[in-house]
């Protein structure tokens, strides 16, 4: 695995999707916070992750 690092116009279908996908279990699933979290910061952020398999293992967003 390699650190993966794009703003939002590099990212791909799947990384976007992974992205997303880990963000609503951690909020939603795991935290039970129920609001909106796709707040256009996301356009302006750094989003550092790993993929393996194209599965996203580790995520992390620098604003």
């Amino acid at each position: 695995m390699q650190l993966i690092a794009k703003f939002f116009k590099e990212l791909n279908t799947t990384e976007l999707y992974e992205i997303l996908k880990v963000r609503a279990e951690i909020f939603h699933m795991e935290q039970n916070i129920f609001y909106q979290d796709m707040d256009d910061i996301d356009y302006i952020s750094l989003h550092c992750f790993f993929m393996k398999n194209l599965v996203l293992n580790r995520y992390l967003m620098i604003l």
